[in-house]
């Protein structure tokens, strides 16, 4: 059986375990892991490489577009949706520019909009 393999990155441990329970819940086989900063990143990666990345922006050390850009070089069948609180045009067109695949704003998140994603992601099998 096909099992999903998301990270949640954010260095936000709250907002990381919400989102986790909230996806949890919509995709309940799914193995979620979360990392708080890029080096947890890049390091869970390389342990269970994910179909799927939810990743913040703003974090200290490497930010969310260096580890999107980083990772899309690596692995360009990765998945990549940036959530970010700040819905400017400057980090849409930055974030899609590094090669992410969508671009959500965590204040004005809508679950269907993150379902709808999470079932574009290319599996082996439909879930």
């Amino acid at each position: 059986m096909f099992m999903l393999r998301v990270l949640l990155v954010d260095d936000r441990y709250d907002f990381r375990k919400a989102f986790k329970e909230r996806l949890s819940y919509h995709y309940p086989s799914a193995v979620i892991e979360d990392a708080g900063g890029g080096d947890e990143t890049l390091q869970k990666i390389k342990e269970a490489a994910p179909h799927l990345i939810f990743m913040d922006i703003r974090m200290s050390g490497m930010n969310g577009l260096q580890l999107t850009q980083k990772i899309k070089k690596e692995r360009p069948d990765t998945r990549i949706a940036i959530l970010t609180s700040y819905d400017l045009p400057e980090y849409r067109q930055a974030a899609l520019g590094c090669g992410a695949d969508h671009f959500f704003v965590k204040s004005s998140l809508q679950w269907d909009e993150i379902v709808t994603f999470v079932k574009s992601v290319p599996t082996e099998n439909t879930f």
